[in-house]
């Protein structure tokens, strides 16, 4: 221990200097405020300054590294822009990641060098080199972990935790030296709670929260199923539907036919009328593929009732990529996401334009529409504005699942109050399940 003197040749400072370079490690994936790296200059030279603070210690515990703990967090503040939980668990786990090194640099000397008088500058210099090892391994881990651990999602719980653990270490370094001296048991003792802190508040332990996402998931694609079996049986009942409309349309234009051949001219005014109406049953869409027309016979009809114009241009070709249920769900959630959000538009503003077309070995899909409303996404799918979020959301997820089905990538994007969902999906080698 007569070497420590000697490590902390910048007494406070080092402290500090350590915990902050845990800090930015700590920080390495969350959002950095704007003139970041001039502030950070700023907050590393303010904090030399802690070389003249005093220890302020009180029955053995130093008040000094609480103090420049209150400082990191001041300075966290500053430097990233992150919510209050996220900061302190992280600050938490960042002195915890110094306590740890800390402690493993002095568990090597402790048991190499105890009882060696090493030259001067050698523990200086082993002490910098478990410094830089601890970090850099921490910092290769949190860098290429970042997509797996939780770091940017922690929850009160952890953060509890990791404070009372955190607190027991600091406790047990304020008061073996009193009490006892400190032996290779005490140091792996406040190892293992550094690093159990430090896996807490990465998100190593948090199973509850993954499993639940897990099943959320899961659930939502049973759901997703569902709705999609039920929206390809429903689609059978309406084209059986259109075929018994088809043919009273062609009966009742020829008897209107007859009928008009009678000079009656109120009567022929009356029927003129009557064949108009019958005339939008009878404009039918003729893709060349019968599970399309079906849907957007249907989805016209719909729109023509709203007083939207519904425009297409749709190439059959491509569209025998996909299973009728598929096809089903795709083009009617498209459009019927489409008629719900025109739906509420002044008339003028009411239309759709819809495109489905073969170039280059892929299927590009395009729909539009008009919407005042201004959108937000999560997750590159729009936010749903009904107060009832549970119940709404399906029918964009169902297109995103569907699109990945195929392999395919899915755009939905808001410009200048229009809406557009454009999907690309290869038409080659495509092994939907």
């Amino acid at each position: 221990m007569h070497y420590i003197r000697e490590i902390l040749f910048l007494n406070n400072a080092n402290f500090f200097l350590e915990l902050f370079l845990f800090t930015i490690i700590c920080f390495i994936n969350v959002k950095k405020r704007k003139y970041f790296y001039i502030k950070l200059t700023i907050c590393a030279l303010l904090g030399l300054l802690f070389y003249f603070l005093p220890s302020l210690s009180v029955g053995g515990f130093s008040f000094a590294y609480s103090i420049v703990y209150v400082y990191i967090v001041i300075c966290c503040f500053i430097l990233y822009d992150t919510n209050f939980l996220t900061l302190f668990t992280l600050t938490v786990c960042a002195w915890a990641m110094q306590h740890l090194a800390w402690n493993v640099c002095l568990l090597f000397l402790d048991n190499f060098f105890g009882k060696i008088e090493l030259p001067k500058g050698i523990p200086t210099l082993i002490y910098l080199l478990c410094l830089i090892v601890v970090a850099f391994t921490i910092g290769i881990v949190f860098y290429k972990k970042k997509d797996y651990f939780n770091i940017a999602k922690p929850n009160a719980q952890t953060l509890v935790g990791s404070i009372t653990l955190l607190f027991i270490t600091v406790f047990l370094s304020a008061f073996v030296p009193i009490v006892d001296e400190w032996t290779w048991i005490y140091r792996l003792y406040s190892i293992s709670i550094a690093l159990i802190i430090v896996l807490m508040d990465i998100g190593v332990f948090d199973q509850t929260r993954a499993e639940k996402e897990k099943l959320m998931i899961e659930n939502d694609n049973k759901i997703l199923k569902e709705l999609i079996k039920e929206q390809a049986h429903q689609q059978q009942i309406n084209k059986e539907t259109y075929d018994i409309v088809n043919m009273k349309v062609h009966d009742i234009k020829n008897q209107i036919n007859v009928i008009m051949s009678m000079d009656h001219n109120e009567q022929k005014k009356c029927l003129d009328d009557l064949k108009e109406a019958i005339d939008i049953y009878g404009s039918l869409a003729k893709t060349g593929n019968e599970i399309l027309d079906v849907i957007l016979n249907q989805k016209s009809l719909i729109c023509n009732s709203k007083r939207i114009k519904f425009t297409y241009i749709c190439d059959a070709e491509s569209l025998g990529i996909f299973t009728p249920e598929n096809m089903t769900s795709l083009f009617g959630n498209l459009i019927d996401n489409a008629i719900e959000a025109t739906s509420f538009e002044s008339e003028d503003n009411r239309f759709i334009k819809l495109t489905a077309m073969n170039r280059k070995n892929f299927l590009c899909i395009h729909i539009e529409n008009y919407c005042s409303t201004k959108m937000k996404f999560k997750d590159g799918l729009p936010l749903t504005t009904k107060e009832d979020t549970s119940e709404h959301g399906f029918g964009t997820r169902s297109i995103r699942y569907i699109v990945n089905k195929y392999n395919g990538q899915l755009k939905m994007t808001y410009n200048n109050n229009i809406f557009s969902v454009n999907i690309l999906i290869p038409t080659t080698i495509n092994d939907a399940k």
